[in-house]
């Protein structure tokens, strides 16, 4: 039988010394560091499984609360997780910008976006999987996000209902073909449905593992009379081909290996 109480002891513990944890030190932790790999197996040895609540020791995320597994999610933890992309979004955003998040997950970039756009924007949060809107929802009331609205959406072609395949970590989930531990249906809009009721963005982020041409394909009216910034995630050659195949009109820089922005040409 689990001694739920020792669990939970544990659990605390564990969540103590690591929100103790210098900034300088968590900044050191990102997950190719020596440091990180030989603390890695000591933390995963004391944290039991499941959600946690954590405060971010590093960077310009640093204080804030979000909802991770220990196990496998300690970069948004320690404040590391794509630091290209976190220093993207604080040289693009202004007090006041419209952000539109599309693929929210744990709500990391979600809740950084709102911090620097601050109580005069808007940041939206389209996320389609029940467990990571359920740490949505705690990340916003914890952090009083008041200038974030979660949708509960997945982003398509268009409007309707749609098989979402739910991988093995909630961060994979995707309306593209993927290896998938079970589907579910989800509701679908378009970013060009989006524009009826919501304030035009001046960046749209993009993270939905594979359905990236899906999401561009439904935003004709977007990229063409509101043209914001892009930042989207690209994992292979064939998605960057098929992505600058539908962007004509905007020039694609990477960031890093995965992650490129893309700012309109002409």
């Amino acid at each position: 039988m689990v001694d739920l109480g020792a669990e939970v002891s544990a659990r605390s513990l564990a969540v103590a010394i690591a929100d103790a944890l210098p900034a300088g030190i968590a900044r050191r932790m990102h997950s190719q560091s020596p440091f990180a790999r030989l603390l890695r197996p000591v933390i995963n040895g004391i944290m039991p499984s499941g959600t946690t609540e954590v405060t971010v020791r590093s960077g310009l995320a640093r204080g804030l609360h979000i909802w991770i597994d220990p196990g496998c999610e300690k970069y948004y933890w320690t404040g590391t997780y794509e630091p290209e992309v976190q220093r993207t979004l604080a040289n693009l955003l202004h007090p006041g910008d419209v952000v539109w998040d599309v693929g929210t997950h744990a709500g990391f970039l979600t809740a950084l976006a709102s911090r620097l756009v601050g109580s005069d924007g808007d940041v939206v949060a389209f996320e389609p999987l029940p467990a990571n809107i359920d740490r949505l929802e705690r990340l916003v009331r914890a952090n009083r996000l008041s200038n974030v609205r979660i949708r509960p959406v997945a982003l398509a072609e268009r409007a309707g209902r749609a098989r979402f395949h739910v991988a093995s970590s909630t961060s994979m989930g995707s309306l593209a073909p993927i290896v998938a531990t079970a589907d579910i249906q989800v509701s679908t809009s378009s970013l060009d449905a989006e524009l009826e009721t919501l304030r035009r963005p001046a960046l749209v982020k993009i993270d939905v593992e594979g359905g990236e041409a899906a999401v561009l394909a439904g935003a004709t009216r977007l990229l063409s009379e509101v043209r914001p910034r892009l930042l989207i995630e690209l994992l292979s050659r064939e998605a960057l081909d098929r992505a600058a195949g539908l962007l004509p009109s905007y020039e694609l820089t990477p960031l890093d290996s995965h992650n490129y922005i893309g700012r309109p040409s002409r």
